[in-house]
């Protein structure tokens, strides 16, 4: 329940920062493009079986179904508002670059701005899959593809969930440059 309220929470806010004229609105492009790279990899790990449901400690959670084991119309739902969180957090890392070094990052390249967002993304990444650990909500399985990079309570923190988020952060960067708009082009008002 928690994951649907914060993605209504990031869609509500969103639209009023972009209704108050504090960000641009295509910020939404922006935010379709953090919600689409999310799917891509939300997609993956549910598949792969690389996330478990996990008891608070870090046991594995015996009895409960595989979440693959669902009609992919039962999943989508889920994996679309997680990909509303992933997108939401792109943009904070956008923000927060934008905040700290100012909206030309939106127009040319920045080294200082990638910087800031990668290392929101490691960041944030972290503390939510520790987050997820310490709650029992799940784990990601080592494996060839994820070694571990430290163990946490019963569980262990992988490359691969670090990794996703700083190739993610370069392809939500990449596409910010292609999207913006020219600096001749200013914005309209949001609305009245």
């Amino acid at each position: 329940m928690i994951v649907v309220i914060g993605a209504i929470i990031i869609l509500g806010g969103l639209f009023l920062s972009i209704w108050r004229g504090r960000l641009p609105r295509f910020y939404w492009l922006l935010f379709a493009v953090g919600a689409a790279i999310g799917m891509v990899w939300e997609l993956g790990f549910t598949f792969s079986h690389m996330g478990y449901p996990i008891l608070p400690g870090g046991a594995p959670a015996p009895g409960i179904p595989d979440i693959t084991d669902l009609p992919l119309y039962a999943i989508l739902p889920l994996l679309l508002i997680v990909s509303i969180w992933d997108a939401g957090l792109f943009l904070v890392g956008l923000v927060i670059a934008r905040t700290w070094l100012g909206p030309q990052i939106e127009r040319r390249f920045s080294w200082a701005a990638l910087l800031v967002m990668l290392i929101w993304g490691q960041v944030q990444s972290l503390v939510i899959e520790i987050y997820a650990i310490e709650t029992g909500m799940w784990a990601y399985a080592p494996s060839p593809l994820n070694p571990t990079l430290f163990g946490w309570e019963e569980a262990q923190i992988g490359f691969l969930p670090q990794f996703v988020w700083l190739l993610g952060y370069c392809a939500f960067y990449a596409a910010l440059l292609k999207l913006s708009p020219p600096e001749s082009a200013p914005e309209p008002p949001a609305s009245a």
